[in-house]
């Protein structure tokens, strides 16, 4: 959404910087099909990663359908990937209200991704690049 807004604000503003110019060459732009402008989309902000990982702990703390808890799961993991953001889930108790989830919201794959969520918590970058060299290290 916030796409197509951008792209109509920066098509009326070269509409308005087009209109000052030749008719002769307008007419020439008017045949041809026109193209929206690429806009680079930039990654989160740090403080908008900390809302989204709060929301996700906040509906991990209710019950919630299982098909829910698998994305906020998923969203969860996806962040907790940079150890200073697991260590907010940990902080506002995401491990232990993953815990505490009943029979209720369990879908296929949940034990995996809870052991994810919890290794990202418990290991630091240097224990993990660790283990997995040494993984690299017996396969070779």
């Amino acid at each position: 959404m916030i796409f197509f807004i951008l792209t109509f604000v920066l098509a009326s503003s070269q509409g308005a910087a087009g209109a000052s110019s030749s008719s002769s060459s307008s007419s020439d732009k008017k045949d041809a099909p026109k193209e929206p402008p690429v806009i680079p989309i930039e990654g989160l902000l740090p403080e908008h990663t900390t809302a989204i990982i709060r929301a996700c702990v906040g509906l991990i703390s209710i019950p919630v359908e299982p098909d829910t808890l698998h994305a906020v799961m998923r969203t969860c993991l996806r962040f907790t990937r940079d150890h200073n953001n697991a260590l907010l889930f940990a902080e506002l108790g995401g491990p232990q209200m993953l815990l505490h989830l009943t029979n209720a919201s369990a879908f296929n794959g949940f034990p995996f991704l809870a052991t994810l969520l919890l290794r990202h918590v418990f290991e630091e970058r240097n224990i993990l690049k660790h283990a997995m060299e040494k993984v690299i290290f017996i396969d070779w």
